[in-house]
């Protein structure tokens, strides 16, 4: 790189060296085709700056395309996920209604066989009582 930066300001003092000391031919022509070739140089590093810069772009626009596919999917995630919720969530609400209504149904059962209970024992106490009263 140097000496291209080297090459190209005696390229530039060339036409005044030329024409003054008259410079050899072959040399006037190495000259040249190394003027040729920088220039060549350059033009090829503006064209892989232009390439650079355009697969910059559709790097950018490919990343951005991507980002968004990303956001929609983290967004469906989310929407499937609180779905789920809900529905995990009425499930369980479903699941503690029904335990409560066996509860009552098994508090009322159980009342129920107490009370049966309770009333055998009573009647059953009336007939001892009556027994007793007969035999006395």
């Amino acid at each position: 790189m140097k000496r291209l930066a080297l090459t190209l300001i005696f390229i530039s003092c060339l036409p005044s060296v030329t024409y003054a000391g008259g410079l050899h031919e072959s040399l006037r022509q190495g000259l040249a085709a190394r003027k040729a070739s920088y220039e060549q140089f350059m033009k090829s590093l503006k064209t892989r700056d232009i390439e650079r810069l355009a697969n910059a772009d559709k790097q950018k626009v490919i990343r951005q395309h991507y980002q968004e596919k990303m956001e929609k999917a983290r967004l469906a995630f989310e929407r499937v996920e609180a779905k789920k919720s809900r529905q995990a969530y009425l499930n369980f609400v479903k699941i503690r209604d029904q335990r409560q209504k066996n509860r009552e149904q098994d508090r009322r059962y159980y009342q129920a066989q107490q009370e049966s209970l309770r009333e055998t024992r009573e009647k059953s106490r009336y007939k001892i009582n009556k027994m007793e009263e007969y035999q006395l």
